[in-house]
């Protein structure tokens, strides 16, 4: 298939003599590589190897452990690094267990306050544990490992668990990032039939401000996807019908790997006017394992308004000697046609000259101590009882 014996042009980094390794996907989104590469630090070469080829089989490493090797020699986008503590992830990690190592990279890479999870695969006897972090889960219990939710939520915030009477996969927690925000993740399987009363009231159930994240397994263009089906009707008409904003930005988040296609089947909504603004959807470049790419919800910073007061001409303190001198009103500010153009010459001439020969108050409130202090207001509380 190519050349053996291609030298790069830098010293890989060290790894174990005779190490083979075998790719059959790069998470790169948007760009599957149906090849199997093999790196030999014996010597400093890369030697492709058709697919189906008899040589020994090879040691199959997770990629994030060697992502150093592969971006030192070009073949793994970086994945962007974000850092801030008011983010939000969501990812449909096809089963907790054998995710940890991801989901402990998330924490560490990160630092999010919340991770929503769908499909994670728990049985009622499960038990999973992150230090620092709870985990409220809604198991399938359909006698196998399948389906189900769960929200890891960081001990850094305080949060409670938001109790839900729904038939439907979905688990809901009140979190303060600093304001109060409900965070639901919820999962509809592809082939079970959905009651639209089910959503309504799951609406209903979720204390407001929310955002409901999740895989809805629905197409439709609204979010990016090529066609639309029934149960992307359904989801279109959830939407519209409690108003929510869909913060999605059209970036597709599951890959096929039968079909080797791109979809966009995970969804985060939440309410227009309250929290939709301050949030960024982005969507990872890394499938981690799984055949759905992570979502980062960023909470936007919003600037600190500090209130102000009105401006107010100080007139006791006026120039009117300065003030009659340069608020002229010359015969040239009347020779218009339309009435408002001679009324705004007047008045922009009367205004500039007030501006320049009459003080203004300012417009920041006095502060306590100004106005006498704490102990004053106390006393004077006092006198009044």
């Amino acid at each position: 298939m190519g050349i053996r014996n291609r030298h790069v042009e830098e010293q890989p980094p060290f790894v174990p003599n005779a190490l083979l390794l075998t790719m059959k996907l790069l998470p790169v989104r948007q760009t599957v590589l149906n090849v199997s590469i093999v790196m030999v630090h014996t010597l400093p070469t890369l030697v492709p190897v058709r697919n189906g080829s008899k040589k020994k089989k090879c040691k199959v490493l997770r990629l994030n452990k060697i992502s150093h090797s592969l971006k030192h020699v070009g073949l793994l986008q970086k994945e962007h690094q974000n850092t801030d503590v008011n983010g939000h992830i969501s990812w449909n990690c096809r089963g907790f267990h054998n995710k940890l190592y991801q989901i402990k990279d998330f924490i560490n890479k990160f630092h999010p306050v919340c991770i929503v999870f769908q499909e994670t695969y728990f049985k009622p006897g499960d038990e999973e544990k992150i230090k620092r972090h709870s985990l409220v889960r809604r198991d399938c219990n359909s006698g196998r490992a399948s389906g189900g939710v769960a929200l890891l939520v960081s001990h850094d915030h305080p949060s409670s668990i938001i109790p839900l009477h729904t038939n439907l996969q979905a688990v809901a927690v009140l979190i303060a990032v600093p304001r109060l925000v409900t965070v639901c993740s919820l999962y509809l399987p592809p082939n079970a039939a959905i009651d639209r009363h089910d959503l309504d009231r799951l609406v209903t159930e979720l204390p407001t401000p929310f955002i409901i994240i999740g895989d809805f397994n629905g197409h439709n263009p609204i979010w990016g996807s090529k066609n639309v089906n029934s149960r992307g009707r359904q989801i279109e008409e959830f939407i519209s019908d409690h108003s929510l904003c869909l913060l999605n930005n059209g970036e597709h988040t599951h890959f096929h790997l039968g079909s080797r296609s791109f979809h966009c089947l995970d969804l985060a909504a939440g309410e227009s006017a309250s929290l939709a603004p301050f949030f960024t959807f982005r969507v990872g470049n890394d499938l981690c394992e799984s055949d759905h790419f992570p979502i980062f919800l960023t909470r936007v910073k919003v600037p600190r308004v500090i209130p102000q007061r009105p401006e107010r001409y100080i007139f006791d303190k006026a120039d009117w000697a300065s003030f009659t001198t340069r608020a002229k009103i010359t015969w040239d500010m009347a020779q218009y046609p339309d009435l408002n153009v001679v009324i705004d010459n007047v008045t922009a001439s009367i205004l500039r000259a007030a501006d320049e020969t009459i003080p203004k108050s300012s417009t920041n409130f006095p502060s306590l101590e100004k106005r006498g202090g704490i102990d004053s207001v106390r006393k004077h509380t006092r006198i009044n009882k």
